[in-house]
């Protein structure tokens, strides 16, 4: 994956990845997912299980790790769609009515 640019993204870049955030929420409410996240969460659970007992020092305890993290990813990847979703909206909603978006002035603030 390339690092994202800092810059203000596009309003039709955000309106592309909200579409996208959303194809991934159906994905995640479908019944396929829910036996693939049945599954995953299961064999994270052997793992864990299994992690316990290895030699810290044997190549099959890296291994498992790394299994873990990846299995540990695909799961946050669903998370992290659904919250930069909720970000890009926010984003959108304030480039598209800039009067709406108000800036809080914390220096005068008693």
């Amino acid at each position: 994956m390339q690092p994202k640019s800092q810059e203000t993204p596009k309003p039709s870049d955000l309106q592309e990845f909200i579409v996208e955030a959303n194809q991934v929420q159906n994905l995640a409410n479908h019944e396929g997912w829910r036996i693939l996240e049945r599954d995953l969460l299961e064999y994270r659970e052997g793992l864990v299980n299994r992690i316990a007992y290895l030699d810290p020092s044997d190549p099959k305890c890296r291994e498992a790790r790394v299994l873990f993290i990846a299995v540990d990813k695909i799961f946050s990847l669903v998370n992290d769609y659904a919250e930069n979703r909720k970000n890009a909206i926010d984003m959108l909603n304030k480039m598209e009515n800039p009067d709406l978006a108000t800036t809080m002035d914390v220096d005068n603030e008693l």
